[in-house]
């Protein structure tokens, strides 16, 4: 599977499945951005239209899913 079909499942999933953690509003595919990969773990940075929080969202890739890993990090940190 190519990279940029990776990326494209993995935002897919993400906007399934996270809510902002501040207001709850559902991430579009347009308010993600990749920053990284490092091996199996992915860093992106998300931004909530709703309340204009960012956040920082790290997803561990087994192989076959992405599994999110929420942060408590304030949108400055």
């Amino acid at each position: 599977m190519s990279e940029n079909v990776n990326v494209q499942a993995l935002i897919r999933q993400i906007v399934a499945r996270v809510r902002c953690a501040v207001c709850g509003h559902h991430f579009a595919s347009s308010d993600i951005r990749v920053l990284g990969r490092r091996e199996h773990v992915w860093a992106m940075q998300v931004n909530c239209r709703e309340c204009r929080t960012r956040a920082l969202l790290l997803a561990v890739i087994d192989g076959k899913s992405a599994h999110p890993i929420y942060t408590d990090l304030d949108p400055d940190e």
